[in-house]
């Protein structure tokens, strides 16, 4: 005897999969709001209208957490862009990457030796917290970090800034690979949105470094990059020293 379907039995089978579909579509809905909702946020940061910024935030439903420590981050940023150092170190704080907390200390020491206000002290102190910082990175985002903080360093004092490199180019020798390129690249994902960005690039490299040393450390800085392994880094290494011997820039901030 054959089974003959029921009407409910064959509303019921066409139901499922009109429901999963709905599914599959709210969440594609969602995923699409939470991507708009930050990249909203990221506008509202641009415009410094940064409670606009946090009221968007709080509108997402999926990676809110990331989405907002980036946030925090962006806003630091533009607060060093206006001159506001020490409302950009507190939004740092709160920051949950290591790495980023660590790129906006390095900053803020950088303005603080920089922007005319010549608090050495100060700076220091910064530098020296955002090397303890690292200690919880991986090694090669800790490189990126002792290579920041030295950059700043050459700014006022040389023989710490000597040290960094050496110290620098012994880490960097035990890659091989390694050409110079330091600069810590990351990206964060916010449903399904991929926002990539980088720290410790322009103006924290070692060849920044180098730069800033040639003028008072020339041959001290040339016995170091001798000890370089890598061919490429090391030659690199070299141009940028001999291209910088005599020239000497006045100090310009990395916003500048």
């Amino acid at each position: 005897m054959k089974h003959r379907k029921t009407f409910h039995q064959s509303r019921a089978q066409t139901i499922v999969p009109w429901n999963t579909w709905s599914r599959r579509l709210k969440t594609r809905q969602t995923s699409r709001g939470n991507q708009l909702y930050f990249r909203a946020a990221l506008v509202a940061v641009e415009l410094k209208d940064y409670e606009m910024a946090f009221n968007l935030i709080e509108k997402i439903s999926i990676d809110a957490d990331k989405a907002k420590h980036f946030l925090r981050f962006d806003i630091a940023l533009h607060h060093l862009r206006n001159r506001r150092p020490f409302e950009a170190e507190k939004l740092a704080r709160l920051d949950d990457a290591a790495e980023r907390r660590a790129y906006i200390l390095t900053l803020i020491a950088d303005y603080l030796v920089v922007e005319q206000t010549k608090e050495t002290a100060r700076a220091i102190q910064y530098l020296e917290e955002a090397q303890r910082l690292a200690t919880s990175l991986n090694n090669k985002e800790k490189l990126a970090v002792l290579i920041g903080t030295g950059t700043v360093y050459a700014r006022f004092d040389m023989v710490r800034a000597s040290e960094v490199l050496r110290e620098a180019i012994k880490v960097s020798n035990k890659y091989p690979d390694f050409t110079g390129e330091s600069s810590i690249q990351n990206v964060l994902e916010v449903s399904g949105f991929f926002f990539d960005y980088s720290i410790y690039d322009s103006g924290f490299t070692i060849f920044d470094l180098i730069e800033r040393l040639a003028p008072t450390s020339y041959y001290a800085t040339l016995q170091e990059l001798r000890t370089v392994k890598n061919r490429l880094f090391r030659l690199r290494a070299i141009v940028a020293l001999c291209t910088a011997v005599g020239v000497d820039k006045s100090p310009t901030s990395a916003f500048d």
